[in-house]
């Protein structure tokens, strides 16, 4: 029997999870949900869910925080990156006093390397306990390195994204707005159920138009787990850079 491939939701961001749903609605209603032996409840709270969806999107691009929001982000795990591949290259220092101190240090970084991949409002947390946590541990090292000017930019950085967040949680406050995770969420799961009906349609009352179905709603499944894939493919190639 045909099945449909199952995509990892998750992995996909806004645009391409929005995307991936928008390309599923229009494949159902061009084989119909009679064909397919959806109930039609069911597709409407999809299509109700997807509007959601949809407008959360809309009230996410129409922020005027959001790009420098993302510039924020970057800049700060950016001096992060920075900060840690200065430490690296006093490894090899001549001086075996200035080595050990850079040692000692990459411990502390080693303990806090997620930071790089946590999202807006983790990623704050996390670097003011790793600069919390690297003066206490290593303040001698950071001495003998004379790299405090790497832990002033890094605190200032992650200050002004953290400014700009609040800005932007003041924003959304004076509007009414579909909370985007947890819209994701429900729709996912209405997903899965659409899924779990075709196929079992599919395994009862096999039909040339739902094989036609599955195959162009695997042909959208292997696109985005492609895209998904090269992303993660340069995220790897860019943390062993």
């Amino acid at each position: 029997m045909k099945k449909i491939k199952r995509l990892i939701l998750k992995f996909l961001r806004n645009e391409e999870h929005l995307q991936y749903m928008t390309d599923a609605q229009s494949l159902i209603k061009q084989a119909g949900i009679e064909i397919l032996n959806i109930p039609a409840v069911l597709f409407a709270a999809f299509e109700n869910l997807l509007g959601q969806e949809d407008e959360a999107m809309e009230v996410i691009r129409k922020s005027t925080l959001t790009k420098p929001i993302s510039e924020a982000n970057k800049k700060r795990k950016n001096i992060f990156i920075g900060f840690e591949m200065f430490v690296k290259s006093n490894l090899r220092n001549l001086d075996e006093i200035k080595a050990l101190s850079a040692s000692n240090m990459l411990a502390v970084f080693k303990h806090y390397k997620a930071v790089r991949n946590k999202g807006y409002n983790e990623g704050t947390a996390a670097i003011n306990n790793f600069l919390q946590d690297l003066e206490y541990r290593c303040e001698g090292e950071i001495d003998v390195l004379m790299c405090h000017g790497w832990l002033t930019d890094l605190s200032a950085a992650n200050e002004a994204f953290d400014v700009l967040m609040n800005k932007r949680h003041s924003e959304r406050a004076e509007r009414t707005y579909y909370n985007l995770v947890d819209v994701r969420k429900e729709i996912d799961q209405t997903y899965m159920q659409l899924v779990e009906r075709i196929e079992a349609t599919m395994l009862l009352e096999p039909a040339q138009e739902i094989e036609d179905f599955i195959h162009q709603l695997n042909q959208r499944v292997e696109y985005f787990k492609n895209t998904v894939k090269m992303r993660k493919g340069r995220a790897r190639k860019e943390t062993t850079v």
